[in-house]
């Protein structure tokens, strides 16, 4: 072994003709360790082989144990003394005159270097470390630790947690606090986390005793709530909701007095409310753990003041709230739009339990006179965004439950009026990205449809969900409405035609290609009507643009390669449809996909698959998509050398010359070996 380097009890002998050697790296401010083999005992390390280098913090080097004997230890170069090296690219002006700052930052790297091996340094080195720990204190180091976890720790397991009652674990979490000094022990956050995965795997235990709960701390009640809403998933009894719902209301009453400080968004008890509202509406959607009908009133009297609840608030809801959320991600967010999520819900829940029973029929809020009074007063007065969007959210589902109701109010859900623009798009966009355009609610709302189409040039400050833009919808939409017959070119007000003329090409080309991707996306035929309805739509497109000179203006025209790959409609149509797309506008979208299609196709109809293929590299300048499709190009170049029809012999002789000529060279072989 080396003199002056020796292992502390534990660490396993070094193989014969190695060592481990420790050395202090100075700009990295970590430490080294370097293992060498055929080591050789001459002065200097001169015959020395690296074998292998790793790096550690300081806790692995403690791990290791490795003590300094009274020779300096090998690596603690001179340069140390010094402080770390000077960086020789950093500009001189910056490298002089650093004063304090420079001792300082010499002074932290040396003492970072030397405190973890200040008990076995020599006592040169150990005069120097005191003097610095005097003058700037004992360096601040983290903990050593010898292995990772992720997430919060928790002061107690699920094992602890089993074999104490119900009371003890109460007391427990009344009692526990965490330690102040120490951010990585034991937190309430993850003492939490395994009381709400012990609910989860034992619910009965906590239902049955659910009102003991109450006066736990928000962060346990919700872990708690959080495990029920996990066990409804799986195993949960009817008879527990009594107990449970009894908690529910306690807490909503206990939080009564906190919710007037609506401002506050750190207040206590808005976390709390906020997830009994989430809860209670998870357990009325439920189909085989649903809330028992028996427990319609107390069920309602936890909803109702949470419907109250002054969050949000106009000040969180204002352009430059930080998080700027959209007014539908807001309402799922906040107290009262989550209650009015579960308002929803609840009539939902009502009327299907009712009509279960086949003793009446639940067609109206007749049957539900508190659901029409919340829905009244907030339409009435609520200036809220959020709360707007629940009712554009959910109006097919308002339709649903109350036509005359959905009826009646509609203007008031989708105010046109510009001064109430904000309304207009809270309601407006959710309905439009997250509902298909059902026909009997499309009736109530064609109005609103051809205000959308006229405002559609209009950009709204904000996306539903983050990504979903509504004008996009919009055009799906109608495409929709169009392909199943509920409008067309002859309606007053033709949608249709109104939305062709003022869209702008973007609006227009995504409408087109949704139709030809959903098409593709169809197994087997489409009626022939609706087949008749999509050719009289692309015929008409055709023939609106013909006589626009720039070919910019006709992008929309290149969506009709998602029609011709669907194969859907008769084929030589669809060819004439893609050649005459083509001298529109030159290209088509996907082009790869297209020129697979036309190699399927050219057997029976070589002189159009020419044809078309010619188009497309014309407008192919820079020759990327002949060089990414070049394979279905050669067999439908191929295919049509080989066919019986004259013209497209011809046509693709000419085209390979054209391609040799612009230094595609590869298709020359089609016409070497036929000569």
């Amino acid at each position: 072994m080396l003199a002056g380097v020796s292992f502390a009890p534990g660490i396993p002998a070094c193989d014969e003709g190695s060592v481990v050697v420790f050395s202090v790296d100075t700009s990295d401010v970590d430490i080294v360790i370097l293992r060498y083999n055929n080591f050789d005992l001459c002065p200097g390390l001169q015959k020395a082989k690296l074998f292998q280098a790793l790096r550690f913090f300081q806790g692995a080097f403690r791990q290791f144990a490795v003590t300094f004997q009274e020779c300096p230890p090998i690596g603690v170069q001179p340069q140390m003394s010094q402080g770390p090296r000077r960086r020789t690219d950093a500009p001189r002006s910056q490298m002089r005159n650093r004063g304090p700052r420079k001792v300082h930052r010499i002074a932290g790297v040396i003492g970072h270097h030397l405190h973890p091996i200040r008990d076995s340094i020599p006592v040169s080195w150990r005069e120097r470390y005191d003097c610095l720990v005097a003058q700037f204190g004992e360096p601040q180091l983290f903990r050593p630790t010898s292995a990772f976890s992720f997430g919060w720790q928790s002061p107690l397991e699920a094992a602890q947690i089993q074999s104490m009652t119900v009371g003890d674990i109460v007391k427990y979490l009344q009692t526990w606090t965490a330690g102040s000094d120490d951010y990585l022990g034991p937190s309430r956050q993850g003492l939490a986390d395994t009381l709400q995965r012990f609910v989860t795997d034992e619910p009965k235990r906590f239902a049955l005793a659910a009102e003991e709960l109450s006066g736990l701390d928000d962060i346990y009640v919700c872990a708690v709530l959080s495990g029920f809403r996990d066990a409804i998933k799986g195993k949960w009894q009817s008879e527990w909701w009594t107990p449970v719902i009894r908690l529910c209301c306690i807490l909503v009453a206990q939080t009564a007095d906190d919710a007037k400080n609506g401002d506050d968004e750190e207040r206590a008890g808005r976390s709390l409310r906020q997830s009994v509202a989430s809860f209670i509406g998870f357990g009325l959607e439920q189909q085989e753990s649903q809330i028992p009908l028996e427990l319609r009133e107390r069920v309602w009297s936890a909803l109702l003041p949470l419907t109250n609840d002054p969050d949000p608030t106009p000040k969180s809801e204002g352009p430059h709230t930080e998080g700027n959320l959209d007014p539908m991600t807001r309402s799922l967010n906040t107290i009262r739009g989550t209650a009015m999520h579960s308002v929803i819900k609840y009539s939902l829940w009502v009327r299907r339990n009712v009509d279960e029973k086949g003793e009446k029929k639940c067609a109206s809020f007749d049957e539900m006179p508190e659901v029409r009074v919340v829905l009244n007063e907030h339409l009435e007065s609520d200036p809220s965004t959020a709360i707007r969007s629940v009712y554009g959210l959910r109006f097919p589902l308002l339709c649903a439950l109350d036509d005359s109701w959905a009826k009646s109010n509609v203007d008031a859900i989708f105010p046109i009026d510009p001064v109430q623009i904000n309304l207009w798009d809270a309601a407006w966009q959710p309905y439009i990205v997250s509902n298909e355009p059902y026909d009997g609610v499309f009736e109530l709302l064609r109005k609103k449809y051809e205000r959308a189409i006229l405002d559609i040039e209009r950009e709204v400050p904000y996306k539903v969900a983050g990504n979903a833009d509504s004008r996009e919808q919009l055009a799906e939409h109608v495409m929709l409405l169009y392909e199943r017959g509920v409008t067309s070119f002859d309606d007053s007000p033709d949608l249709m035609g109104l939305f062709f003329k003022i869209a702008p090409s973007a609006f227009k080309y995504h409408a087109l290609t949704f139709v030809g991707r959903r098409l593709k996306n169809v197994n087997g035929r489409i009626p022939n009507v609706v087949g008749e309805r999509l050719k009289n739509l692309w015929e008409r497109r055709v023939d609106a643009l013909k006589h626009l000179r720039d070919h910019a203006e006709r992008s929309e025209m290149k969506a009709f390669g998602w029609w011709f790959i669907c194969d859907k409609f008769d084929r030589e149509w669809s060819l004439d449809r893609l050649r005459e797309s083509l001298e529109l506008c030159r290209w088509t979208e996907p082009d790869h996909l297209v020129t697979k299609h036309l190699a399927a196709v050219v057997a029976d109809f070589p002189d159009h698959a020419v044809a078309c293929l010619s188009t497309l590299i014309d407008g192919d300048k820079n020759g990327w998509g002949i060089s990414s499709w070049h394979e279905h190009a050669e067999s439908i170049l191929d295919s049509a050398l080989e066919s019986g029809v004259d013209n497209a012999r011809l046509n693709a002789t000419t085209l390979i010359n054209r391609l040799c000529a612009r230094g595609f060279h590869v298709y020359r072989g089609l016409l070497d070996h036929r000569q």
